[in-house]
């Protein structure tokens, strides 16, 4: 008999709530090669405490698997997955133009064990970089104090142009 269930991404990808993640793609092929032709997988949006995140539900044939099998692998398949690739989220507090955007998203995605880097909706950097990446997040961290510093100072710079010319 068909079935179907939901599991939850805290379940399966606790800290990882960004339905973009590849670690979510990564979770779901997983899914599928564990159980070929026995499952069906969808990745659906839902908002939980005003947090957009997501949630997996999960067709089965209850006669050739069980749905606690399914989630027993499922929780592995994602704890494999949180220890090869890990993930952080630094709040942006200043206002970015869309080029500053660019070349934030840029400049992290060209640092060595990067493999996923965005800004999302609520104003965090995300990203996702390999588990085996030395010293990534100091790394990262001095980046984006250098990125911040700079484009203050260009801002400051800008607002002094802009002030002396119009006294003028």
């Amino acid at each position: 008999m068909i079935k179907t269930m939901i599991i939850n991404q805290a379940e399966v990808l606790p800290g990882v709530s960004l339905i973009e993640d590849p670690c979510v793609h990564r979770l779901v092929e997983r899914m599928h090669h564990l159980f070929p032709h026995l499952v069906q997988i969808a990745v659906t949006p839902v908002t939980k405490d005003q947090i957009e995140t997501y949630e997996l539900q999960v067709a089965y044939n209850d006669h050739y698997v069980a749905g606690s099998t399914l989630v027993t692998h499922a929780k592995r398949a994602g704890d494999h997955l949180l220890r090869t690739h890990r993930h952080a989220y630094w709040a942006i507090y200043q206002t970015l133009s869309k080029q500053q955007k660019v070349d934030l998203l840029l400049g992290v995605n060209s640092m060595p064990g990067t493999s996923f880097v965005t800004i999302d909706g609520h104003g965090f950097l995300c990203v996702e970089y390999y588990a085996g990446a030395k010293e990534f997040e100091a790394c990262l961290n001095v980046y984006l104090d250098e990125f911040f510093n700079r484009i203050t100072l260009e801002r400051l710079s800008n607002e002094r142009t802009s002030s002396s010319r119009s006294r003028n």
